[in-house]
């Protein structure tokens, strides 16, 4: 039987999506150590609305923002009607 271990593109994409589908407005900002990481469509708009870098891992755009300067951005998305939605802990 074969050890299969899920790779950090799969857990990205599984969790994700299964928030997207239980709600899909939020951004999802998900908390990776010191760091919040954002994905796919979330990951583009705050590229384009808050002017963040989109970077690119395994084919998934991903945006980071330090969790201690988090603060203007999260008012500034907020301020323009946007929800967020912060996933603490989610990815080892």
């Amino acid at each position: 039987m074969r050890n299969f271990t899920e790779t950090r593109a799969a857990k990205i994409y599984r969790l994700h999506t299964g928030f997207k589908k239980i709600n899909p407005m939020p951004i999802y900002f998900f908390e990776r150590g010191d760091f919040y990481e954002m994905y796919y469509g979330d990951a583009i708009f705050l590229g384009q609305h808050v002017d963040l870098q989109v970077k690119y891992y395994e084919n998934i755009p991903i945006c980071r923002i330090p969790i201690a300067g988090s603060q203007d951005i999260i008012k500034r998305i907020l301020k323009d009607q946007y929800e967020i939605g912060i996933c603490e802990r989610a990815i080892d």
